[in-house]
């Protein structure tokens, strides 16, 4: 699948096979994306979902926070 992330300084696309997560995919392409704990513990590597569908393996994951929004989602 094709990825896009944009932030304010710039737009970078990836691809990401089935089995791994977004933040592995896009550690794979060399893209820097914030990170601390890799499993969902710490909050650093959420994003906001604009368009597609994400699976999310971990719903009750702490770095979710105590209300997610729907759209917020781990790169993990």
């Amino acid at each position: 699948m094709n990825i896009e992330i944009r932030n304010r300084q710039a737009t970078k696309h990836f691809s990401a096979e089935a089995c791994e997560t977004l933040l592995e995919a896009a550690l794979r392409a060399g893209i820097d994306v914030p990170y601390g704990c890799c499993v969902g513990s710490c909050g650093l590597c959420k994003v906001r979902l604009k368009t597609g569908q994400v699976k999310r393996q971990w719903l009750e994951a702490p770095g979710n926070g105590a209300q997610p929004k729907p759209n917020d989602v781990l790169l993990c």
